[in-house]
């Protein structure tokens, strides 16, 4: 939806289950502006390193992220703030 608005945004979605990541690139990453990485919300160092991140996004820019659906998966790894 953001590349039909602002068509040179550039998007790397984000996925610890190696099945989920293979479907998105099968969906998504048609468009060269679009990529699928495994990684672990856990390790933002890592994400942040990836090379095919760092190919898609320059970290020297301003960039923005966003974490989705995410909450279930730290509670369920007993990392979420229980308050």
């Amino acid at each position: 939806m953001l590349r039909r608005l602002a068509p040179d945004t550039r998007v790397v979605y984000v996925g610890n289950d190696p099945v989920v990541v293979s479907h998105a690139r099968a969906l998504l990453c048609a468009d060269p502006g679009v990529r699928a990485i495994e990684g672990d919300l856990r390790d933002p160092a890592g994400i942040l390193g990836d090379p095919e991140l760092r190919e898609q996004i320059d970290l020297r820019e301003p960039v923005a992220g966003l974490a989705v659906a995410d909450r279930w998966q730290a509670e369920s790894c007993g990392v979420a703030d229980r308050r």
